[in-house]
């Protein structure tokens, strides 16, 4: 058997649509130039078609011919490639934030180097992750760490509307939720500690002491969200900049 039939045999095990990379090939490790060379006889005979650089999918086909795979198979194998999380305006698109629909969706890793990525139609900006998550849980914390950092640069949202969503979010955490949320805060800066803080303070009920003393009594810090929203933002060092109207 050549190694494109061994490589076809093995491809048509993978489910349809579903984009893989040369290195996933079982064959790989062994005859590295010669899969690359079976998977470009492949694409040539329609058996697959090319995503990217490496990069290929087993394509449906319809009576119109091939068909491109599903945005949700690319986005997931984007983050399985880069052991990442969306971040940026996908994420407050997805959950009802905002009404901008990014034509680059953002993901932060801390596995791998910022850089933007193309699959298909779909453009990827890898950005680097505030920290590395440690439990399943941590991904939820990281992508309210990196929304609160940005605070200031949101495009198609309100600040009050997200923080008030996410004070929300906060007084539906459990007390060790709550608390893992402190320790992965501790990691990003002053600024973005002090909002925690203050979000925690209005959405648990009580005070943060370790977040209020990583924070500088002597420092303030500026967001554009109003004080109706955190009326005890001055506590935590934070000053408006919103026109009270």
């Amino acid at each position: 058997m050549s190694i494109k039939q061994a490589v076809a045999e093995q491809l048509a095990k993978l489910p349809v649509g579903q984009p893989f990379d040369v290195q996933s090939v079982p064959l790989y490790t062994q005859a590295r130039k010669s899969v690359s060379s079976a998977l470009s006889q492949l694409a040539v005979d329609g058996v697959v078609r090319r995503l990217a650089r490496d990069v290929y999918y087993r394509p449906e086909h319809s009576r119109f011919g091939p068909l491109p795979p599903r945005d949700s198979d690319v986005m997931a194998f984007a983050l399985q490639q880069t052991d990442g999380f969306i971040v940026g305006a996908a994420y407050l698109n997805n959950r009802g934030l905002s009404t901008q629909v990014p034509t680059v969706i953002e993901i932060a890793s801390s596995k791998t180097r910022p850089r933007v990525v193309t699959y298909g139609k779909l453009k990827f900006n890898v950005v680097r992750a505030i920290c590395a998550p440690v439990y399943p849980g941590d991904k939820r914390f990281l992508q309210m760490l990196h929304t609160v950092d940005r605070l200031r640069r949101l495009e198609g949202a309100d600040p009050d509307h997200v923080v008030v969503h996410f004070v929300d979010e906060i007084a539906g955490l459990e007390r060790a939720q709550r608390e893992r949320l402190e320790v992965l805060s501790l990691q990003a800066r002053p600024g973005v500690r002090a909002l925690i803080g203050a979000m925690l303070e209005k959405g648990a009920g009580q005070s943060s002491v370790r977040l209020s003393q990583s924070i500088s009594a002597a420092s303030n810090y500026l967001t554009p969200v109003s004080i109706q929203v955190l009326p005890d933002m001055r506590k935590w060092q934070l000053r408006s900049t919103r026109k009270v109207v």
